[in-house]
């Protein structure tokens, strides 16, 4: 808090897209040392995809981190520990400390996140 010179955690819940097109928000016809940078130059969609969120749960004192994970390639996993995964409903996983647990997208979107990784596609 600026006006009072203590720190205080926002527990605001913040909405975030799974995707994202970023392309409105890029500059059109920018060139750099003899290269278009503009990658938005012919109307272009620049899109991303989210790929992970850590969350913080706590106070500004104290707390804990999670880190929630998209899963690319199920492939990876035992026959077991697929048992549980629809690759629509369960594409994510949950992280916190040496727990893992297949969650939904829609349990991804409600968590209160401190920080987004997004990867281009």
């Amino acid at each position: 808090d600026p006006y009072k010179g203590r720190m205080v955690k926002s527990m605001e819940h913040i909405d975030f897209p799974e995707y994202l097109d970023v392309s409105s928000f890029c500059e059109r016809n920018v060139m750099l040392k003899g290269h278009n940078r503009g990658a938005n130059t012919n109307g272009q969609k620049i899109s991303y995809r989210l790929m992970s969120v850590i969350e913080h749960r706590g106070n500004q004192f104290a707390g804990h981190y999670l880190s929630y994970r998209r899963v690319v390639d199920a492939s990876q996993y035992t026959a077991t520990s697929l048992d549980n995964v629809d690759s629509q409903e369960n594409s994510w996983v949950v992280v916190s400390d040496e727990k893992v647990a297949f969650i939904s997208w829609e349990h991804v979107r409600k968590c209160q996140a401190c920080m987004l990784m997004y990867e281009a596609i």
